[in-house]
């Protein structure tokens, strides 16, 4: 009898051990844990954290590219972060959120909701030229001015945008013009066509530009300058005419980069 009382006792005695333990390892294990979520909650919020930038305003001149280039941030992260389903159509006054990472500075009070989740919208990633915008060479295109300069008074405005048109792709911009209005060279370049098309492009004029850039100009009632020639931005190249497949007057206004069409808005000043 006392064999098992000693028995009993020294069981008991093991357990209490064991249970003593099991329980310090578990306040141990939880302690842990409780640092641990302290500073998960407490620590940077690595991508989480609203990226650095500005809000700029819109005003007349002002074109992606040129803030592009102005606060060296890749084109398409603009596009990106302000959720531009159309990045073409920027207006004046309009506010964009312009990201940089080589600044100090204070984060903005409020960010587009594409802003905070990064998830860029469905039409990003195949507007059209998206692959040709990832390597744009800015400082080649800074400075393209309007071939046309738009006016109500003049007659002279927007017919059709780039991008889907009837279940195809339209590769440039259409702006309508009263036939034999003046056609200027939107960049600094050298002519390598100038020709009667049979594509559909009627009279067209090519031109060769620094970086990898091409700009096109269709429909034209006569052509001023010819293959081999050297052209100013602004230089007077073509009159607006009806040739080729067309609608009605106005100039079809293409630019290429490294063979690829992108939109023109993107790169020219804002009006």
């Amino acid at each position: 009898m006392l064999y098992s009382s000693k028995l009993i006792t020294r069981f008991i005695n093991l357990v209490e051990k064991s249970l003593s333990r099991l329980f310090t390892k578990l306040i141990r294990v939880f302690t842990l844990l409780f640092h641990v979520f302290l500073l998960s909650a407490c620590g940077p919020q690595i991508g989480k954290r609203a990226p650095q930038g500005e809000w700029l305003t819109v005003v007349s001149g002002d074109s992606i590219s040129k803030y592009a280039e102005e606060y060296k941030v890749p084109l398409v992260d603009i596009i990106e972060i302000n959720g531009l389903r159309d990045p073409s159509r920027i207006l004046v006054g309009q506010k964009l959120f312009i990201p940089y990472f080589n600044r100090s500075v204070s984060y903005p009070d409020s960010l587009p909701t594409t802003v905070r989740s990064k998830a860029p919208s469905p039409s990003y990633h195949t507007f059209p030229g998206f692959r040709a915008l990832k390597g744009a060479p800015l400082e080649a295109v800074q400075g393209m001015t309007w071939p046309l300069k738009l006016s109500l008074k003049s007659r002279i405005g927007l017919s059709s945008p780039f991008g889907p048109r009837k279940g195809k792709a339209h590769k440039g911009l259409d702006i309508k013009a009263p036939i034999g209005t003046h056609i200027r060279a939107a960049l600094d370049g050298d002519v390598i066509r100038s020709e009667m098309s049979h594509g559909g492009y009627g009279w067209v004029i090519y031109i060769r530009h620094a970086g990898g850039l091409e700009t096109r100009y269709a429909h034209n009632s006569k052509n001023l300058v010819k293959e081999g020639g050297i052209v100013r931005a602004g230089d007077i190249i073509a009159k607006v005419g009806n040739t080729g497949r067309s609608s009605g007057p106005h100039l079809h206004f293409e630019l290429r980069i490294n063979g690829a069409a992108v939109d023109p808005l993107l790169f020219l000043p804002a009006q």
